[in-house]
């Protein structure tokens, strides 16, 4: 099977086209930075040369690169808090949906996965979320963004087009391109101080949702497509749970303070009038502190039942994130236990 994939230096993406290589599957990227494509994929033991230089945004050259696929993986996205941003991200996020998707359908490709978010679900007031749970609203361009996309892809599965839709949520794990945002929120937790508050977090190997992804591609659901939604969320821990694990693998205590729920998501949205004047790099946000305190559990039991992949253990996904970080220079070694760092040699 010949797979398009957009976004493939991104963290989901890329270690989805591993996935699919390693299973004797032919990719073509679309790509802007060729250089750093290549580099990552050589660094994992893959010579890639089918690579299309181009933006989503450019539909004639998303066009041509459909040309001689059998398959489509949607997972580019722009990310940025940054209101001077807000635009180019929702153009890119919509816009650049549109384009990929109307290209493939227009290639007659009848194989595509359009790779979501768990936040389009979110729903503070929810004990659960899973595939049925109704889409969220929140007033960022970013989300605002992946939820109008989602809204078009499903009015284009009502009308029978053969897409697939993935939700992930609180990806971790090894070899990311550029530390994401979830393996930079566990280095934060290694290298300085954990916050025990109310809510809970998500964690699901990247791994995982790469295996997911290609028996999605493997076993597409042409026939009721609306069906064919299905939410990677992995492991749900409160908080406090979660720290105990991180301690579990560091074999040490993590600092850690209490703070209430609504200290921040208050602080969440003062972060969000400061950035009316200012760049503020720190990914606090009125939406990003909603979801931190008030996360419900998930359920991946559709997917589970319907492929037969479990989750692996979130201590083997912690541990190999990081010790991944050491080697990449993102934490030093003494932040990790040295039986951990041991057993990597």
């Amino acid at each position: 099977m010949k797979v398009l994939i957009t976004g493939a230096t991104g963290f989901v993406g890329a270690h989805t086209a591993r996935e699919l290589l390693a299973s004797g599957h032919d990719i073509r990227l679309l790509v802007r930075d060729k250089t750093a494509a290549q580099q990552y994929f050589s660094a994992h033991g893959h010579h890639v040369e089918d690579i299309v230089v181009a933006d989503i945004l450019d539909r004639e050259a998303v066009a041509a690169a459909m040309q001689g696929c059998d398959a489509l993986v949607h997972s580019a996205a722009l990310v940025s808090l940054d209101p001077s941003r807000a635009e180019a991200v929702y153009k890119t996020n919509v816009d650049g949906l549109k384009n990929v998707v109307e290209s493939a359908l227009e290639a007659g490709i009848d194989n595509i996965l359009h790779v979501s978010s768990f936040t389009v679900l979110f729903d503070p007031k929810a004990t659960m979320i899973d595939e049925h749970s109704p889409l969220a609203t929140f007033n960022n361009a970013y989300a605002k963004s992946k939820r109008d996309g989602e809204v078009w892809v499903r009015a284009l599965q009502a009308n029978g087009a053969p897409i697939q839709i993935s939700y992930p949520g609180g990806v971790k794990g090894p070899d990311d391109p550029r530390l994401s945002e979830s393996n930079g929120a566990l280095r934060s937790f290694v290298r300085a101080t954990m916050l025990d508050t109310s809510g809970g977090t998500l964690c699901v190997d990247v791994r995982d949702i790469a295996r997911m992804h290609r028996w999605m591609l493997e076993h597409p659901n042409r026939e009721h497509p609306t069906d064919a939604r299905y939410l990677l969320a992995g492991h749900y821990y409160r908080w406090p749970d979660y720290r105990r694990v991180i301690e579990s693998v560091l074999q040490r205590p993590v600092k850690h303070a209490s703070v209430p729920g609504w200290v921040l998501r208050l602080a969440g949205r003062l972060f969000d009038v400061v950035r009316l004047f200012r760049r503020v790099d720190a990914p606090m946000s009125t939406e990003a502190m909603t979801i931190m305190t008030q996360c419900p559990k998930a359920s991946s039991q559709k997917i589970i039942n319907a492929s037969g992949i479990s989750f692996r253990p979130v201590e083997e996904t912690i541990s190999d994130a990081l010790l991944w970080m050491v080697s990449a220079s993102y934490l030093r070694p003494k932040h990790i236990a040295p039986g951990l760092a041991s057993d990597s040699e």
